[in-house]
């Protein structure tokens, strides 16, 4: 029964890492679509990125201190909660801004998964 539950578990954080990269990846061939919909310069489009791996980056070394101290298991989950309900709430976005603030929340939720 444990063997199963550990491999359950893997396969589990395995499908978080699948749809955080592919989160991280799809942005670029949708831009202009984005662009097109709202409006957007060059300038606004680079911006979408920027906040993301901004996010993103900056989440990096304080999620190992919070992995030593309150494990790495409930840091991973918190990361995954806030990456999947950014990523649902920037799909409801409705303005460029709130979906900036989406984005930069989706990057926090993902830089948990490498500390």
């Amino acid at each position: 029964m444990k063997k199963s539950r550990a491999a359950l578990t893997i396969f589990m954080f395995f499908l978080g890492w699948v749809f955080m990269y592919a989160d991280r990846n799809i942005l670029s061939p949708v831009m202009g679509s984005i662009g097109e919909e709202w409006g957007l310069n060059n300038t606004e489009l680079g911006l979408m990125s920027t906040v993301f791996f901004a996010a993103y980056a900056f989440m990096q070394i304080p999620t190992g201190f919070l992995a030593d101290r309150f494990g790495r298991v409930k840091v991973l989950v918190a990361g995954y909660l806030l990456f999947g309900v950014a990523t649902f709430a920037s799909g409801l976005a409705s303005a460029f801004v709130f979906f900036l603030a989406m984005r930069a929340l989706t990057g926090l939720g993902e830089g948990t998964y490498y500390g």
